[in-house]
């Protein structure tokens, strides 16, 4: 059985002001000397810690956002898109649907009625 490490209050502070740094609960963990499942343990027992740890990380992803935005107003392609893709939900993806033996005409026809298309048997 392992031995359960002391939580002591100060560390609800230490913890924001690394978190501040972007600090992630696996180098919380290593600052502290201890494991991944300690800081776990730490956040469910410790509000405070729990708090202090949402707090740093919230404003350290405020500036990094800030930061992401000021580059995408100076038209950097790649920030652009990053962008777009995390917060606009933008995706590379294209879905091509083949229709064989469908003319425009008659899609644009199904379309419009709202019906399914189905082709005349080439017999």
């Amino acid at each position: 059985m392992s031995r359960q490490t002391d939580y002591k209050p100060e560390y609800a502070e230490l913890a924001r002001n690394y978190c501040l740094l972007g600090a992630t609960d696996e180098e919380l963990a290593a600052f502290f000397g201890v494991t991944d499942r300690t800081i776990r343990s730490w956040k469910k027992r410790q509000p405070e810690f729990a708090e202090a740890i949402v707090e740093g990380s919230r404003h350290a992803n405020v500036r990094v956002t800030g930061r992401l935005y000021d580059r995408c107003m100076a038209g950097d392609v790649t920030a652009i898109i990053w962008w777009q893709k995390n917060r606009m939900g933008w995706r590379d993806r294209t879905d091509v649907v083949a229709k064989v033996g469908i003319s425009p005409v008659d899609e644009l026809l199904s379309e419009v009625e709202g019906t399914t298309f189905k082709p005349k048997d080439a017999t």
